[in-house]
């Protein structure tokens, strides 16, 4: 099965990445939960909160960069 080709496994569709794109997706998921996570928090920020979202958004523009210059924006719902 070559780069980005999908099968059905037990209704499943399965789609091989590269293991590179498998750590870009992984870091991707991990700054998007965090960032949920920040926006979510009632009230305001504790110090050092904000600075900390600002990163996290930035890991995910880079993510996003990384898939795109790859051509897999589709796996985290891109166009």
């Amino acid at each position: 099965m070559s780069d980005g080709e999908s099968v059905v496994i037990n209704g499943t569709t399965c789609t091989r990445i590269s293991p590179q794109v498998a750590d870009v997706l992984t870091r991707h998921a991990a700054a998007v939960r965090t960032c949920q996570q920040l926006s979510e928090s009632s009230g305001w920020m504790v110090p050092g909160e904000f600075d900390r979202l600002a990163d996290v958004q930035d890991a995910i523009g880079a993510a996003r960069t990384t898939l795109a210059d790859a051509g897999r924006l589709d796996l985290i719902g891109g166009a």
